[in-house]
């Protein structure tokens, strides 16, 4: 991911924690995949809110809001793992190539 569309991935995520944190009696409540994610947070964040899984790497965009990885890419850290397995298999740090300072993930 080039730096300059990271810079943009964490103001939007900044934008959208912010709108659920500091607005929760607004409506902004739609959820049309069920993901956890209002519509409008993920506008915000450019995902699909038809799909609960935007980038197909088995986890939500909300599970991937929520552990901090991008849910428009599938391997946020580019070491050939999915965010997924990186969470749910090997418990490595899915923002890290390589996490126990050995092999790459």
């Amino acid at each position: 991911m080039s730096s300059g569309s990271s810079t943009q991935f964490r103001r939007s995520l900044a934008l959208a924690v912010a709108l659920a944190t500091l607005l929760p009696l607004v409506v902004f409540a739609l959820d049309s995949d069920f993901d956890g994610l209002t519509d409008t947070e993920e506008a915000l964040l450019g995902t699909d809110p038809a799909d609960v899984d935007t980038d197909g790497d088995h986890l939500t965009d909300y599970e991937e809001v929520q552990a901090g990885t991008d849910p428009l890419d599938p391997d946020g850290d580019g070491d050939g793992l999915d965010d997924f397995a990186e969470l749910r298999v090997w418990f490595t740090d899915p923002a890290s190539r390589d996490t126990d300072g050995g092999f790459s993930d």
